[in-house]
């Protein structure tokens, strides 16, 4: 479990680009504040050495444990995702997550871009608004909305307001719907 428990292969990321598991250690656990002291050495140079791994020690540990991208029950019957990551016995943290949602969120904007011609002429805050969408229901869902998405692309904010509000999505996700349809409104 020392590699980190993202479902996203952020560790091979890391050890790909040169950056070692020290940089992947210390980025992904940042657990080296619940160091004690051994002995005399200082609590920070024990912290230190006890918390990296060799980049050859955390490739062994990935190829050991293998890989799912999708939860599983381990040997011991525990949910476990990932590199034998153990969600039961220790879930994962929101700094763990981060950069698995902003990974994903990057992807629903490239594919947003591959589909909608006219993404990029838009602000920053509508584009925004559809990765975050996107992200929600996913991208083909999101291109059901044709109403909301022509009145966009015709710089029609009020409108796209009001269709965003009118949709089935408004009515199951109201809260985040008048966020977001309200970010559009301010366009205009």
């Amino acid at each position: 479990m020392l590699a980190g428990r993202e479902t996203g292969g952020l560790v091979r990321r890391f050890l790909d680009v040169g950056k070692g598991a020290v940089a992947a250690a210390r980025t992904l656990f940042p657990h080296g504040s619940k160091c004690r002291p051994l002995g005399n050495r200082p609590v920070n140079q024990q912290c230190e050495r006890n918390g990296r791994m060799t980049e050859a020690g955390l490739k062994q540990l990935a190829s050991d444990e293998g890989f799912s991208g999708i939860p599983y029950p381990c040997s011991e019957g525990k949910t476990t995702i990932g590199y034998g990551f153990n969600l039961e016995a220790w879930p994962l943290t929101e700094a763990e997550c981060l950069p698995i949602l902003k990974s994903r969120a990057e992807r629903v904007k490239v594919d947003l871009a591959n589909q909608i011609g006219f993404f990029y002429a838009l602000p920053e805050a509508a584009q925004d608004v559809l990765v975050n969408m996107g992200y929600q229901m996913g991208v083909s869902r999101l291109l059901g909305f044709k109403r909301f998405l022509k009145a966009l692309e015709a710089r029609k904010y009020e409108d796209a307001y009001h269709e965003l509000l009118q949709s089935k999505w408004a009515v199951q996700t109201p809260n985040r719907a008048r966020r977001l349809a309200d970010i559009i409104r301010s366009l205009g």
